[in-house]
Protein backbone atom coordinates (compact mmCIF):
# COMPACT_ATOMS: atom_id res chain seq x y z
CA UNK A 1 0.00 0.00 0.00
CA UNK A 2 2.81 2.41 0.88
CA UNK A 3 4.47 1.75 -2.49
CA UNK A 4 1.30 2.67 -4.36
CA UNK A 5 1.05 5.97 -2.51
CA UNK A 6 4.71 6.66 -3.22
CA UNK A 7 4.23 5.79 -6.89
CA UNK A 8 1.20 8.07 -7.15
CA UNK A 9 3.05 10.84 -5.35
CA UNK A 10 6.07 10.27 -7.60
CA UNK A 11 3.97 10.54 -10.74
CA UNK A 12 2.38 13.73 -9.48
CA UNK A 13 5.75 15.17 -8.51
CA UNK A 14 7.15 14.35 -11.95
CA UNK A 15 4.50 16.55 -13.52
CA UNK A 16 5.53 19.38 -11.24
CA UNK A 17 9.20 18.84 -12.00
CA UNK A 18 8.54 18.78 -15.73
CA UNK A 19 6.49 21.92 -15.48
CA UNK A 20 9.23 23.68 -13.57
CA UNK A 21 11.85 22.43 -15.97
CA UNK A 22 10.01 23.72 -19.03
CA UNK A 23 9.18 27.10 -17.47
CA UNK A 24 12.44 28.91 -18.36
CA UNK A 25 11.96 28.14 -22.05
CA UNK A 26 8.46 29.57 -21.91
CA UNK A 27 9.62 32.55 -19.87
CA UNK A 28 12.27 33.62 -22.41
CA UNK A 29 9.70 35.91 -23.98
CA UNK A 30 10.97 38.61 -21.63
CA UNK A 31 14.66 38.00 -22.37
CA UNK A 32 16.75 39.33 -25.21
CA UNK A 33 16.39 37.47 -28.45
CA UNK A 34 17.07 38.46 -32.01
CA UNK A 35 14.14 39.43 -34.23
CA UNK A 36 14.09 35.94 -35.75
CA UNK A 37 14.21 34.44 -32.25
CA UNK A 38 11.29 36.61 -31.23
CA UNK A 39 9.36 35.30 -34.23
CA UNK A 40 10.14 31.74 -33.14
CA UNK A 41 8.90 32.49 -29.63
CA UNK A 42 5.75 34.07 -31.01
CA UNK A 43 5.11 30.84 -32.91
CA UNK A 44 5.52 28.81 -29.70
CA UNK A 45 9.03 27.48 -30.29
CA UNK A 46 11.16 27.08 -27.17
CA UNK A 47 14.37 29.03 -27.23
CA UNK A 48 17.18 29.50 -24.76
CA UNK A 49 18.77 32.87 -25.62
CA UNK A 50 22.49 33.46 -25.30
CA UNK A 51 22.03 37.14 -24.60
CA UNK A 52 20.79 39.18 -21.69
CA UNK A 53 19.17 42.60 -21.52
CA UNK A 54 20.52 43.40 -18.09
CA UNK A 55 22.39 46.46 -19.37
CA UNK A 56 19.73 47.60 -21.84
CA UNK A 57 17.90 50.65 -20.55
CA UNK A 58 14.37 51.73 -21.39
CA UNK A 59 13.46 55.06 -23.06
CA UNK A 60 12.71 56.68 -19.71
CA UNK A 61 16.27 56.00 -18.52
CA UNK A 62 17.78 57.62 -21.61
CA UNK A 63 15.41 60.57 -21.31
CA UNK A 64 16.33 61.13 -17.66
CA UNK A 65 20.08 60.57 -18.21
CA UNK A 66 20.89 62.76 -21.17
CA UNK A 67 24.50 63.21 -20.01
CA UNK A 68 25.07 59.46 -20.23
CA UNK A 69 24.37 59.37 -23.96
CA UNK A 70 27.96 60.37 -24.73
CA UNK A 71 29.69 58.59 -21.84
CA UNK A 72 27.88 55.26 -22.30
CA UNK A 73 26.68 55.15 -25.90
CA UNK A 74 29.11 57.59 -27.54
CA UNK A 75 26.14 59.43 -29.01
CA UNK A 76 25.21 63.10 -29.09
CA UNK A 77 21.62 63.73 -27.97
CA UNK A 78 21.52 66.90 -30.09
CA UNK A 79 22.09 65.09 -33.40
CA UNK A 80 19.10 65.44 -35.71
CA UNK A 81 16.94 62.34 -36.12
CA UNK A 82 17.52 62.36 -39.91
CA UNK A 83 21.28 61.86 -39.36
CA UNK A 84 20.57 58.38 -37.96
CA UNK A 85 17.12 57.30 -39.18
CA UNK A 86 15.20 57.82 -42.43
CA UNK A 87 12.20 60.17 -42.34
CA UNK A 88 9.95 59.34 -45.31
CA UNK A 89 6.37 60.52 -45.79
CA UNK A 90 4.50 61.28 -42.59
CA UNK A 91 7.73 60.86 -40.59
CA UNK A 92 9.37 63.84 -42.31
CA UNK A 93 8.29 65.91 -39.30
CA UNK A 94 10.97 64.14 -37.23
CA UNK A 95 13.85 65.00 -39.58
CA UNK A 96 15.12 68.19 -37.98
CA UNK A 97 14.30 67.31 -34.39
CA UNK A 98 17.11 66.13 -32.12
CA UNK A 99 17.29 62.49 -31.08
CA UNK A 100 16.73 63.60 -27.50
CA UNK A 101 13.60 65.59 -28.33
CA UNK A 102 12.15 62.70 -30.33
CA UNK A 103 12.87 60.38 -27.39
CA UNK A 104 11.37 62.79 -24.84
CA UNK A 105 8.20 63.28 -26.96
CA UNK A 106 7.48 66.63 -25.33
CA UNK A 107 6.98 68.49 -28.60
CA UNK A 108 3.61 68.22 -30.29
CA UNK A 109 5.36 67.95 -33.67
CA UNK A 110 6.95 64.66 -32.52
CA UNK A 111 3.61 63.29 -31.35
CA UNK A 112 2.00 64.33 -34.64
CA UNK A 113 4.74 62.73 -36.77
CA UNK A 114 4.89 59.48 -34.78
CA UNK A 115 1.72 58.96 -32.73
CA UNK A 116 2.67 55.36 -31.86
CA UNK A 117 6.01 56.31 -30.27
CA UNK A 118 8.01 53.64 -32.08
CA UNK A 119 10.69 56.25 -32.84
CA UNK A 120 11.21 56.59 -29.07
CA UNK A 121 11.69 52.84 -28.67
CA UNK A 122 14.06 52.72 -31.65
CA UNK A 123 16.23 55.49 -30.22
CA UNK A 124 16.50 53.69 -26.86
CA UNK A 125 17.27 50.37 -28.62
CA UNK A 126 19.86 52.13 -30.80
CA UNK A 127 21.55 53.66 -27.74
CA UNK A 128 21.55 50.26 -26.01
CA UNK A 129 23.07 48.66 -29.10
CA UNK A 130 25.82 51.28 -29.12
CA UNK A 131 26.57 50.59 -25.44
CA UNK A 132 26.71 46.81 -25.87
CA UNK A 133 28.17 46.55 -29.38
CA UNK A 134 31.53 45.36 -28.01
CA UNK A 135 29.86 42.36 -26.33
CA UNK A 136 27.12 40.16 -27.69
CA UNK A 137 24.27 42.60 -28.32
CA UNK A 138 20.81 41.36 -29.22
CA UNK A 139 20.67 44.10 -31.86
CA UNK A 140 23.42 46.01 -33.61
CA UNK A 141 22.96 49.75 -34.09
CA UNK A 142 22.56 49.07 -37.81
CA UNK A 143 19.81 46.51 -37.18
CA UNK A 144 17.85 49.00 -35.06
CA UNK A 145 18.14 51.57 -37.84
CA UNK A 146 16.95 48.91 -40.31
CA UNK A 147 13.91 48.15 -38.13
CA UNK A 148 12.96 51.83 -38.10
CA UNK A 149 13.74 52.45 -41.77
CA UNK A 150 11.64 49.49 -42.92
CA UNK A 151 8.79 50.46 -40.61
CA UNK A 152 8.86 54.14 -41.60
CA UNK A 153 9.12 53.25 -45.29
CA UNK A 154 6.49 50.55 -45.62
CA UNK A 155 4.66 50.35 -42.29
CA UNK A 156 6.14 46.99 -41.31
CA UNK A 157 9.43 45.21 -40.64
CA UNK A 158 10.55 41.88 -42.07
CA UNK A 159 13.03 40.23 -39.67
CA UNK A 160 14.53 37.89 -42.26
CA UNK A 161 14.12 36.21 -45.64
CA UNK A 162 10.87 34.29 -46.04
CA UNK A 163 9.65 35.54 -42.67
CA UNK A 164 6.32 37.18 -42.05
CA UNK A 165 6.37 40.99 -41.81
CA UNK A 166 5.79 42.53 -38.41
CA UNK A 167 3.06 45.06 -37.78
CA UNK A 168 3.56 48.18 -35.69
CA UNK A 169 2.25 46.30 -32.65
CA UNK A 170 4.72 43.42 -33.07
CA UNK A 171 7.63 45.83 -33.55
CA UNK A 172 6.56 47.71 -30.42
CA UNK A 173 6.24 44.48 -28.42
CA UNK A 174 9.61 43.19 -29.64
CA UNK A 175 11.53 46.37 -28.86
CA UNK A 176 10.03 46.42 -25.37
CA UNK A 177 11.46 42.94 -24.72
CA UNK A 178 14.96 44.26 -25.39
CA UNK A 179 14.80 46.63 -22.42
CA UNK A 180 15.92 45.62 -18.94
CA UNK A 181 12.60 46.81 -17.57
CA UNK A 182 10.01 45.16 -19.82
CA UNK A 183 7.21 46.96 -18.01
CA UNK A 184 7.94 50.11 -20.02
Amino acid sequence: MARRRFTRAGAGATGVILTLQSQPAMATYGKCVSPSGFTSLSMGTSLNPLRSCLSNEDPQYWENNRTRWNSRAFANPDVKFIKVFNCPGSYSGLANISLYDVLAREKQSVKNADPSGISRLCIAAWLNARVTQQGNPVLSPERVVDIWNQYAGKGSFTPGPKMKSWSRTTIFDYLRTTFRTNGY
